[in-house]
């Protein structure tokens, strides 16, 4: 008995120290985000997270040394919520079907999915990503370059994007810059199905350019 107390009580302190290591608040108000990163190394969030767009929560989670842990929420840009992800149990509470991003090919000779790909935080999140980040290449500027470059990427069985890659360039560096604010997207996939297993698919997203409007803009599946 006594042996087990010392354990219970060796393991509680341990508890206890992984989570109540020094934080410090940060914010990035260029990305809406506001986070806690670990005194010890700043790189590191752990803690609460929130992102907002306009004047609402878009997301909200918690990351413990630089994972994320626990229940995520996501909600489109009215504030009305899309998904639920238990990064801790692996499982999918909730996801609003009409936010899915569709495959476009799939791999290893499977001609239906049971599911497609979903990315957790459903394809408000895609756009905004994109708009936040997307910057218009300066040669493309200088040259009137406009277009609509459409990336690739596999998401594999076990829900990791990789092979980006565009098919029908437009040069100017339209296509470099749409690869790599796609691929900057966070790694928040599950992988496709087929009859209840995980198969990799190929899936396709499309960046618009335009200088008459505006600098830049995207386009989604809706």
């Amino acid at each position: 008995m006594k042996f087990l107390l010392v354990f219970i009580c060796g393991w509680v302190t341990l508890f206890t120290l992984a989570f109540s290591q020094e934080t410090k608040l940060r914010y990035d108000s260029e990305q809406g985000e506001k986070y806690y990163v670990l005194k010890s190394n700043k790189k590191i969030k752990h803690g609460p997270y929130e992102k907002t767009g306009i004047k609402k929560l878009y997301v909200k989670g918690t990351y413990t040394n630089g994972e994320r842990s626990g229940i995520w929420e996501f909600h489109n840009i009215d504030g009305k919520l899309l998904s639920k992800y238990d990064f801790d149990n692996k499982t999918l509470l909730l996801f609003n079907t009409k936010n899915e991003t569709k495959p476009t090919k799939k791999i290893n000779t499977v001609d239906t999915l049971t599911r497609p790909a979903i990315f957790i935080g459903g394809n408000d999140y895609i756009i905004s990503a994109i708009a936040t980040s997307l910057k218009y290449p300066l040669e493309a500027r200088s040259s009137n370059a406009m277009g609509r470059v459409t990336v690739h990427f596999t998401v594999n069985k076990d829900g990791h994007a990789s092979n980006y890659h565009v098919k029908e360039p437009l040069g100017y560096g339209l296509d470099e810059e749409a690869i790599r604010v796609i691929e900057s997207i966070p790694n928040l996939w599950l992988p496709a199905l087929n009859e209840g297993k995980p198969v990799d698919s190929e899936l396709s997203y499309p960046v618009v350019f335009r200088l008459e409007i505006r600098h830049s803009s995207v386009t989604s599946y809706r």
